[in-house]
């Protein structure tokens, strides 16, 4: 164990001990996280080891049970330096990434990303079924409601702008757009304006093993899940968010939106999560945000392969106030219940409780590591991926009526499409990704 704490040893020492005690129990090999208070750190550490997942293209490349125990063995001892893959957390930067072209004049939020080019992941789609992508703006895709039907499937389940459904399509489009339109990378364009700007020297879309495989030849990162950081590097992203650096004048990044809260997210209200509950919650333009009274907090998850993920801060509190980012990983996708250790980690002034019950009836994420939790949440998501790891439970709803009327679909009146996923990857809870032979996205299909 390596990092650094405020306060007596004894007491550092407890924690970590219970910490440990609960990664055992959660499935976790490797954890690190950060906790900042006005600016200045509080707690910045490090446990286990360092993550046996391997990357080529941006996808996480399967291997057998016995290869995967010997990279587990040898793997060296995490340090909090060490970058690490941090799943939808690369969502957030990449928004700020976004909001930093509106500001240079690049891109507008109301602009229609259609009318620069449809997306790579529908090129196989017939023309005709194409229409319903029209509507779709910048600002729909950062605030996820653009419409589909669930984070997996490229399929509408309502009309754009008009439900909340969290999904990484509209990224990686947006990705492409930003590609044509400035003919630089992701990665190029995140260097230049996101992590050389704000001091992010740790900080890559493109992962350690694709640098040293020469992947990037082929694969320039994907907005939507293939951000390499360390927590004290997001935490200096969380700072210029919150000072509003680099971006569009008047740009309100954590205004909540009381009439466009989660009791619009189609899949929350199928779990039957409480009203109350999801009142309180809806998404700005970068990050989730929970709103209770007069406070505001703000907060992310990311959950893929391996890799569990975290960031929550206090947006209301004067100065700074509490930030805190978390990441973890273990050597399979159904042993991980790392969230659970949130319990223990997470600043007291930033227990999110309504985000809580959201995530853990909507997506079965464990919030504790008491007795049974382990096997249950390993049965809930083992349900949810399904045997091809493609969401089976979800369907796509009947489309709206415009489209119907202009002729737009097939027989079936659904915009349902099968889900994909390579052999050679291991499937994800958050977005599929594949390779590309370009240096535009890796894309969802």
């Amino acid at each position: 164990m390596q990092g650094k704490q405020k306060g007596a040893a004894p007491k550092r020492e407890e924690r970590l001990a219970r910490v440990e005690q609960g990664m055992k129990t959660a499935g976790v090999l490797g954890c690190t996280w950060a906790h900042y208070k006005d600016g200045q750190v509080v707690e910045s550490e490090a446990l286990g080891n360092e993550t046996v997942a391997r990357y080529k293209n941006g996808v996480l490349v399967k291997v057998d049970d016995s290869a995967r125990d010997t990279l587990r063995e040898t793997a060296p001892k995490l340090s909090v330096n060490k970058p690490q893959h941090i799943a939808s957390l690369s969502k957030p930067v990449f928004a700020y990434l976004v909001l930093r072209m509106v500001e240079k004049g690049v891109l507008k939020l109301s602009d229609k990303l259609y009318a620069y080019q449809p997306p790579n992941f529908f090129k196989e789609f017939p023309e005709s079924q194409r229409g319903f992508l029209k509507d779709i703006t910048v600002e729909m895709v950062l605030r996820h409601r653009e419409g589909w039907v669930s984070p997996r499937k490229c399929a509408l389940g309502s009309e754009p702008g008009e439900s909340f459904t969290y999904s990484g399509f509209g990224f990686q489009w947006i990705q492409e757009i930003l590609l044509k339109e400035t003919g630089q990378t992701l990665e190029q364009l995140a260097q230049e304006y996101v992590f050389e700007d704000l001091g992010m020297s740790s900080s890559s879309y493109i992962s350690p093993t694709d640098k040293e495989s020469k992947s990037t030849d082929t694969f320039s990162g994907n907005a939507a899940n293939s951000l390499h950081t360390t927590p004290e590097d997001y935490v200096k992203f969380v700072k210029a968010c919150l000072a509003g650096k680099g971006l569009p004048k008047g740009c309100a990044l954590f205004e909540f939106d009381s009439e466009f809260t989660m009791t619009k997210d189609t899949w929350a209200c199928e779990q039957k999560i409480a009203k109350k509950d999801l009142e309180k919650l809806g998404w700005g333009l970068i990050f989730g945000l929970q709103k209770e009274g007069d406070v505001v907090k703000a907060w992310h998850n990311g959950d893929q392969n391996y890799t569990r993920a975290f960031v929550a801060f206090d947006v209301t509190a004067s100065g700074i106030g509490d930030v805190f980012v978390y990441v973890c990983h273990s050597s399979s996708q159904l042993d991980n219940c790392g969230f659970a250790l949130l319990e223990t980690l997470l600043p007291e002034g930033l227990k999110l409780v309504p985000m809580e019950t959201y995530m853990h009836q909507k997506l079965g994420f464990a919030l504790n590591v008491r007795e049974g939790w382990h096997d249950e949440q390993k049965a809930i998501m083992q349900k949810l991926i399904g045997k091809g790891g493609s969401f089976d439970r979800l369907e796509a709803a009947p489309a709206p009526k415009k489209y119907l009327q202009a002729g737009l679909l097939g027989k079936t009146g659904s915009f349902a499409v099968k889900s994909s996923g390579g052999e050679s990857v291991e499937q994800d809870q958050d977005d599929v990704i594949k390779p590309s032979t370009d240096k535009g996205p890796s894309a969802s299909q």
